[in-house]
């Protein structure tokens, strides 16, 4: 015998199926034409040379060069120029090497677009320790295997500061499984809850808000896995246009997996750049070590 409710379901059915599929209609956008601005992409890192991507911007249907030829990019170190020159890999580069306390700005010409300009101060490098370090500490839902581990750090009183974190696989000796697993990282700290982060990041990024001018232990957690023998972690301290970036791309990387159940409003990603598109940042890092390999820790 057919329950009365199924019954009702199934004669309903091909009504659902109507409106559902009845619900398309084709809608035609008059798409507003585009002023192609320069666009500048880099990160400076203590120590390393700098080195700015320059492109141009378009519409989604335009077919553009990733790089743009035939620019002229100035940075100005503390005031001082140098002239950046265009290399084989179509990065402009300097001999610089980036420095903390330096504060950086940029100006990039050409013939066919406005001059772009931009600028940022450079952080300096923040120590830290590890410590709490426990090999298997939680198992998620899917039954993968957590490591847990604290940083440890005390933060400048005297200003507003941003830092990012990162853990990454290190050296792997033996094969004791088929696979390696590694799914980022991330964290239940009232800290990392405040900035707004849920599942796990490749990093995690963060202000000093409340935790100014104090020391700040902070607990993550990353995956186990028994062909690794060491993970580093490293502890970046970042401009604020550095962060404000970071946090524009993950809302933007979170809300480009909705469907169309589940949709938010477009996100924009951050830009530091006065007339043109990009980030001129500058961050500063300081990375360290831990045994990971279990029979050191049971």
């Amino acid at each position: 015998m057919i329950r009365k409710d199924f019954l009702s379901f199934f004669l309903l059915l091909p009504l659902l199926a109507a409106v559902f599929f009845s619900c398309e209609k084709e809608v035609f956008i008059d798409i507003p034409e585009h002023e192609s601005l320069i666009t500048v992409n880099a990160f400076l890192e203590n120590g390393e040379e700098i080195a700015v991507h320059v492109s141009q911007s378009g519409q989604i249907s335009e077919s553009i060069d990733s790089f743009l030829q035939g620019a002229t990019v100035v940075l100005y170190a503390d005031n001082i120029p140098d002239t950046l020159v265009f290399g084989g890999d179509h990065w402009y580069k300097t001999g610089q090497k980036a420095s903390p306390g330096m504060n950086y700005s940029l100006r990039v010409y050409h013939p066919d677009f406005k001059e772009a300009l931009t600028g940022d101060a450079f952080p300096a490098p923040v120590n830290f320790n590890l410590e709490n370090f426990v090999a298997k500490d939680a198992v998620d839902d899917w039954g993968y295997i957590y490591s847990t581990i604290d940083v440890v750090f005390s933060d400048n009183s005297n200003r507003n500061d941003y830092y990012e974190i990162e853990a990454n696989i290190g050296e792997t000796v033996r094969h004791e499984s088929s696979s390696t697993f590694y799914a980022g990282i991330e964290s239940t700290d009232m800290i990392l809850k405040n900035e707004g982060y849920s599942d796990n990041n490749q990093t995690l990024n963060f202000s000093d808000a409340l935790f100014n001018g104090e020391e700040v232990r902070i607990k993550f957690r990353f995956a186990f896995n028994l062909n690794v023998d060491y993970v580093y972690i490293t502890l970046r301290s970042v401009s604020e246009n550095y962060y404000r970036y970071k946090k524009s791309l993950y809302r933007y990387e979170v809300n480009s997996f909705n469907s169309i159940l589940n949709s938010s409003n477009p996100v924009g990603l951050f830009t530091n750049i006065e007339n043109g598109y990009g980030i001129f940042a500058g961050y500063s890092e300081v990375t360290d070590s831990i045994y990971t390999y279990p029979e050191k820790h049971e």
